[in-house]
């Protein structure tokens, strides 16, 4: 069936083709390829050669990191970090700031406000009192405008609150003497 036990199954010269028991597919073409240079054959190319020895050992698409940067985006998100808590303990130093300030300057209000309430008590001006709780309205209205952290709103607001109380206070020590007075007589009637 074979011209030479060696050769080809087609009746090649009979020079071996490459060591075909070897498992190695590379050292078959290298075999191979000494084969054909004798037998004045095409010979495979270099360069296929190397794309199977190279290609072989390293996977295609494989993203490499060097040390430095992986460092530098460590770096960089830490100091991300460090900004964004930095700002917002500052934001809320500051809110803290503004709550202090408002709470001393209402502790006034307030006193003011109990002071007259008291008075008004002997005098029961409804309309004073009225416009006691339309004060006590706005301050709580102030309170969440701290929260919108509305500086201008909240300083235009509180000095409005004092001129009415102002007026009220004098309303009520205006008339405190008239109106007692005009009690006892309708007491006595």
């Amino acid at each position: 069936m074979f011209n030479n036990m060696n050769g080809s199954m087609f009746g090649g010269s009979g020079t071996p083709r490459g060591n075909f028991g070897n498992t190695n597919p590379l050292d078959d073409m290298l075999s191979y390829s000494s084969s054909a240079q004798n037998s004045n054959e095409p010979m495979i190319p270099l360069s296929s050669i190397n794309k199977l020895k190279y290609n072989s050992d390293t996977p295609k698409g494989e993203p490499t990191f060097s040390v430095g940067t992986l460092l530098t985006l460590v770096g960089a998100a830490f100091l991300a970090a460090t900004l964004v808590v930095g700002t917002y303990y500052n934001f809320q130093s500051d809110i803290k700031d503004v709550k202090y300030d408002f709470e001393n300057r209402t502790k006034d209000i307030k006193y003011k406000l109990n002071n007259i309430e008291t008075k008004i008590d002997d005098i029961d001006l409804k309309e004073i009192k009225n416009q006691i709780e339309n004060i006590k309205n706005n301050i709580n209205d102030l309170n969440n405008d701290l929260s919108k952290y509305n500086l201008k709103t909240i300083n235009k607001n509180l000095e409005q609150i004092n001129k009415d109380i102002k007026d009220i206070k004098i309303k009520v020590d205006f008339n405190r003497e008239n109106i007692l007075s005009n009690k006892k007589e309708l007491n006595k009637k």
